[in-house]
């Protein structure tokens, strides 16, 4: 196990790679799709017991599910914003299309366990998840689910794309969303890297009583993952009242990921969804970013990071930063993916 001088290096890398934000209080679920708080018991890679906490919901004769994984500093709430739900929810959408939902905290956010941060890695991140997804193909939560697709958004992508990887039979089909296996790590360094907070300075997160390795993001600083053009100040500002953590635990692993480049392990269909103005996933050349002009471009560039039968097709959303579901396009994003999955 990395010294905590070690996450800190590892973390001083790059840090917040994967940028996302905060985390709320949850918004109404779609009338037409029950929706229930779920707890599973899951286990770490070294057999430590934990749980994770999420929200399922499950539209009348739904067989296919979303697992849908948010990214750094964002619970659950993401997949459901606490703020206009005809155009943040993408669980509404989803349910309203006929799929079910899982929308997950991740290990050490919201109502989900927060050990110690050096436990709140990568491999757990994936081992926790992946059982999560055995339990709903078993009926453990309830339905049993036929087909179960992964979605994921910035750091929540890459927990979906390594468990792909590492486990393909787990996974139908995979949606990542604001993250690209080439991040533009300058802009990561020069306008994120430099604002976290130790959650142990934040009043929010004092009652928790975390130890130093646990992140948060200082308030007023989200705006780096919108666009202007699409963004709503009430949503930036909500976004920042509601941020959540990360853990040095997390950054050090994904930095370890970067180089293993599990998501070659998965031979299945991958849909890439990036807002074309992401100033943190976008750029003209690696290792400043992935090319963001079309979609097609996308999937060109991240097709050699799946395995040689995987199928990976693009889309860009015009004039949309790296927080999709927290824009005005929000619509146009859920379509999309919505539509994608149709066919897959």
């Amino acid at each position: 196990m990395p010294t905590f001088t070690r996450l800190c290096r590892a973390a001083a890398a790059c840090a917040l790679a994967l940028g996302t934000l905060a985390a709320p209080a949850h918004a109404s679920p779609a009338p037409t799709s029950p929706c229930r708080e779920v707890t599973l018991s899951v286990s770490f890679t070294d057999g430590s017991p934990a749980r994770l906490a999420g929200t399922l919901c499950v539209p009348e004769g739904a067989d296919r599910v979303a697992v849908l994984i948010p990214g750094i500093t964002y619970d659950r709430q993401y997949w459901d914003f606490p703020y206009r739900p005809d155009i943040y929810s993408f669980t509404r959408r989803a349910n309203e299309a006929g799929l079910a939902t899982l929308a997950l905290d991740k290990l050490g956010t919201g109502r989900s366990t927060h050990p110690p941060s050096t436990q709140v890695t990568l491999p757990n991140q994936i081992a926790t998840v992946h059982q999560t997804v055995q339990a709903l193909r078993t009926g453990a939560l309830g339905p049993i689910f036929t087909k179960v697709a992964l979605l994921g958004h910035s750091y929540g992508s890459i927990i979906a794309y390594a468990l792909a990887g590492t486990h393909p039979r787990d996974v139908d089909a995979l949606v990542t969303t604001g993250v690209t296996h080439t991040p533009n790590l300058v802009t990561i360094a020069t306008q994120v890297f430099l604002h976290p907070q130790p959650a142990t300075l934040d009043p929010k997160f004092a009652p928790l009583d975390l130890d130093p390795g646990y992140i948060t993001t200082q308030s007023s600083r989200k705006a780096i993952f919108y666009d202007p053009r699409t963004s709503d100040p009430a949503v930036i500002d909500l976004d920042n009242e509601l941020r959540d953590l990360y853990t040095l635990g997390d950054l050090a692993t994904y930095f370890e990921e970067l180089a293993l480049t599990s998501s070659r392990g998965y031979n299945g269909p991958v849909y890439v969804v990036n807002g074309g103005a992401d100033q943190l996933m976008c750029g003209a050349v690696p290792p400043m970013g992935a090319p963001c002009g079309s979609g097609n471009e996308l999937a060109d560039h991240e097709k050699p990071f799946y395995g040689p039968e995987a199928i990976v097709d693009g889309a860009i959303i015009p004039d949309t930063g790296h927080d999709l579901t927290l824009s005005t396009t929000a619509p146009d994003t859920a379509r999309n993916i919505l539509d994608w999955l149709n066919r897959h």
